[in-house]
């Protein structure tokens, strides 16, 4: 600790690098915490509490609950195929949700009520999650077989990806770089509003999922022991598609 003192870490956008304390002789070591002289010399209290609290603290805080969404999503599913592989993903909900957003990008959709504003975007991309969805219960509510409801909705995932394809092929140039940026993702635009947004969907469905806790562990001993127990093998593949899609869909 006594070393401690003898070096200051100055961060930057650029990177960190040590220097001497002889170049900040203003700054009063003995008094201060080198945890604090790090992280605050340079920057007003108040901005610095402005960009942890506004800025980092959103992102973290959706990351956290965009990662748990779709963890509960995945395990959900692997449960439903007894597949250790499947991912949130394996139904189709993403790529239908970026088949309506590059729609809404690059084939001149944009021009109605919400423009080319973000939640616009959020909008088209929720609402072919949402459309891609519908289509995976209405077949959930007549197959039986879940391996055919696997086949089913990979179908449509390869179906939403051509058409996503479709599009950016014949689009302007400047539409698909701003498309590929947006499909790539990222947490950069959440504030508290959007985290607020993400978590009471999250928070219900990860309620929801709770509570077929029991229904769960029956159906992996399989369905003729589930049906055994009294689980209604329709209305659990029903509630399974629900809350796993809506979560990869909120994600989304």
């Amino acid at each position: 600790m006594e070393n401690a003192q003898n070096i200051i870490v100055v961060h930057d956008e650029y990177g960190s690098m040590e220097v001497e304390p002889g170049l900040f002789s203003n700054i009063d070591l003995k008094d201060k915490a080198i945890s604090s002289v790090i992280v605050t010399y340079g920057l007003d209290d108040g901005l610095y509490r402005d960009i942890i609290k506004d800025i980092r603290m959103p992102r973290l805080a959706a990351s956290l609950l965009g990662g748990a969404a779709l963890a509960v999503a995945g395990l959900l599913l692997q449960i439903f195929f007894r597949n250790p592989i499947v991912d949130p993903y394996v139904l189709g909900i993403s790529n239908g949700s970026t088949f309506v957003a590059a729609l809404f990008m690059l084939a001149g959709l944009q021009s109605g009520l919400f423009g080319s504003t973000p939640i616009g975007r959020f909008f088209a991309a929720f609402t072919g999650a949402l459309a891609v969805m519908a289509i995976v219960l209405l077949f959930a509510m007549r197959v039986k077989n879940a391996s055919t409801l696997l086949i089913i909705g990979i179908m449509i995932g390869y179906f939403c990806s051509a058409g996503t394809g479709f599009l950016m092929t014949f689009a302007d140039k400047e539409a698909v770089k701003g498309f590929v940026i947006y499909s790539m993702g990222s947490f950069s635009g959440f504030m508290w509003n959007e985290v607020v947004m993400l978590a009471l969907n999250s928070l219900i469905f990860f309620l929801a999922s709770i509570l077929i806790g029991k229904q769960l562990n029956a159906f992996l001993l399989g369905e003729d022991y589930a049906k055994s127990m009294g689980v209604n093998l329709r209305l659990f593949r029903i509630i399974i598609i629900l809350v796993s899609s809506v979560l990869t869909a909120v994600v989304t």
